[in-house]
């Protein structure tokens, strides 16, 4: 396709999911405790003591600024052995003060940066009973200069290459990380060659709250005739160490649910270390961008379900689940089902009225009439119409076979059937839903240099693609299996084109976009039966993106894409720049529908 460099310069950065590292241990000498001091008590209360203090109990205190003195938000944990976490406590001062179990612990210390927390270094700490260790921790990075902290981690997992070197763990690769343990699993191509590969990306086994055994469930998946398979239990990964966890005919895609129903949960797909536990945004934050670093998907899970909404405010994820079991069998979420920081408004109007809600997820919940996934899909439009860029996923929700699996079905377009393509094909927003495997099949791609489609099938921009700004683009939706219902273009989430499906083939037309937008396409029906909205959704693509952006030719292998916000170049100048001659800038796309 010929946008895979605009996807390296407009997408996230992944770093490369790989080989294990070892989680060794910091290479200095362990901390001598100042037997005669006791904690200053003006900077910090005590932090909670462990469980198990049999052998009487001592303080830590932590100090963490940079190397010029200035102290820094930080949070520290003291950790076992073993890495379990026994002690914690923010520092938002530079300075936290713990009591804790007689013994010798490692003390992990986090600096926040952007609000987001950094694993800066590795202390072993000695605690003996009724004194005080005191632990000065001073951070080189980050401490001048234009250099923020996080430019010190190579290969974004949140810890600095300095400390992945000292722990003996590998700064160029995401899933290496000190004091996680590397993740191992298999990707066997069951197929190759690139195409639409259909599947269900969220199901539950009897790890979580599913009542079938991981073979039951792969087996009913084979018998389903799915290419791809998610098993999604809540905070666990016990699915991919089970020994039935294999099948050759479906792609098992690691997976977990991942969060809380106070604030909501994301889905996980292919991480290569356990995300940790979800206690607060910057750790939910800190989460998403490595397990993106490790090459794996993060994607928030039905963020309109009234049981468990979303709110953790997470940037920079790969999807949304706008579509959980029946479009229209869940009920809506009420902006009083959320906490107070979620439902801030705007500074009032002039007219004495309330200021529009803040979060996309109070805009969603205030909208009436609509199911928990109609409200979801408004969600999702609010947030890529803010600039994310993030595709939409289906699952069946599934917990036994009374649940068919694939209901709604997702559609991944990948370089092949393995768990590596799925991920490659999710990760570039290549997706579309539909009702289940008997559901519509659409396709969305977009023509703007001018070629004629119909005679050479070349593909400028598909799903998940971008198209330049004011450039008249001709855009194509082919639809299969949708006699009759409606097909509706929409643009920021408002349609700007509706027809009705009069049989399977092409549907085209023409557009120049002169501002950031988001274009998709869904296939709707009235609603005749009961449960909450006005409309039957019947499939939905993710969306094609219109940017600020012009094809420069001369690659070798695919298109260069510059991004032209320039003050130094006029608009004369950016339209000469555009080619007049379009043949001059065909090249062979290795994206064919």
């Amino acid at each position: 396709m010929k946008n895979h460099a605009c996807f390296a310069l407009l997408g996230l950065l992944a770093g490369v999911a790989g080989c294990a590292g070892s989680n060794g241990r910091p290479n200095a000498e362990p901390i001598t405790p100042d037997i005669g001091a006791e904690a200053p008590s003006e900077e910090v209360e005590p932090g909670p003591a462990p469980a198990s203090t049999k052998g009487g109990t001592g303080r830590v205190a932590f100090k963490v600024a940079n190397i010029v003195g200035q102290a820094l938000r930080a949070k520290v944990e003291l950790r076992d052995p073993d890495g379990t976490v026994q002690n914690a406590a923010e520092a938002p001062l530079g300075a936290a003060n713990l009591s804790q179990a007689v013994g010798v612990w490692d003390g992990y210390v986090y600096v926040y940066d952007n609000d987001v927390p950094i694993l800066s270094d590795v202390r072993r700490v000695k605690v003996s009973r009724g004194k005080t260790a005191l632990v000065s921790v001073e951070i080189l990075e980050g401490s001048a200069g234009s250099r923020p902290l996080h430019a010190f981690d190579q290969d974004h997992d949140m810890a600095l290459d300095s400390v992945e070197v000292a722990m003996g763990t590998r700064p160029d690769s995401a899933a290496s990380v000190p004091g996680m343990e590397t993740l191992d699993w298999a990707s066997p191509v069951l197929k190759e060659g690139a195409g639409w590969y259909v599947g269900d990306l969220h199901a539950h086994s009897s790890y979580g709250i599913g009542s079938e055994s991981i073979a039951e469930l792969v087996r009913r998946a084979e018998r389903s005739g799915l290419d791809f398979l998610s098993i999604t239990d809540r905070n666990s990964l016990e699915s991919v160490r089970d020994s039935d966890y294999r099948s050759d005919k479906v792609v098992l895609v690691p997976g977990m649910e991942w969060g809380t129903d106070e604030k909501g949960v994301a889905l996980i797909y292919g991480p290569r270390t356990f995300p940790g536990p979800a206690n607060s945004y910057a750790e939910a934050q800190a989460t998403s961008l490595r397990v993106q670093a490790q090459g794996g998907i993060f994607v928030v899970a039905h963020p309109c379900y009234p049981n468990m909404p979303w709110q953790w405010g997470v940037q920079h994820v790969n999807a949304v689940e706008a579509w959980c079991r029946d479009w229209r069998d869940v009920p809506p979420l009420f902006p009083q089902m959320l906490d107070d920081k979620m439902r801030s408004r705007a500074p009032q109007l002039p007219d004495g009225r309330p200021g529009k809600p803040l979060y996309s997820i109070a805009r969603a919940a205030s909208t009436a009439g609509y199911s928990a996934n109609g409200q979801a899909a408004i969600f999702w439009d609010m947030e890529t119409a803010r600039g994310l860029r993030a595709s939409a996923i289906g699952g069946s929700y599934s917990m036994g076979p009374k649940v068919p699996l694939a209901e709604p079905a997702t559609y991944v377009y990948a370089s092949e059937k393995s768990a590596e393509g799925i991920l490659a094909g999710l990760r570039l927003g290549r997706t579309f839903v539909s009702k289940g495997l008997d559901g519509p099949r659409v396709h969305f791609w977009a023509d703007w240099m001018g070629d004629s489609w119909h005679e050479k099938s070349l593909v400028d921009s598909g799903i998940g693609g971008v198209v330049p700004l004011n450039v008249m683009t001709q855009f194509i939706v082919e639809v299969f299996g949708a006699t009759g219902k409606r097909l509706e273009v929409l643009l920021n989430g408002l349609p700007i084109r509706s027809k009705i499906v009069e049989g399977d083939g092409a549907f085209t037309f023409v557009w120049t976009q002169s501002s950031f937008g988001v274009f998709r396409v869904r296939i709707v029906e009235p609603a005749t039966d009961e449960g909450w909205g006005f409309v039957n959704m019947l499939a939905m693509t993710s969306p094609i993106y219109a940017y600020n952006v012009i094809p420069v030719s001369g690659a070798a292998g695919g298109d260069v894409w510059l991004n032209i916000e320039s003050e130094h170049w006029s608009a004369e100048e950016k339209r000469d720049y555009l080619p007049s001659d379009p043949s001059r800038w065909e090249l062979a796309p290795d994206w064919k529908l």
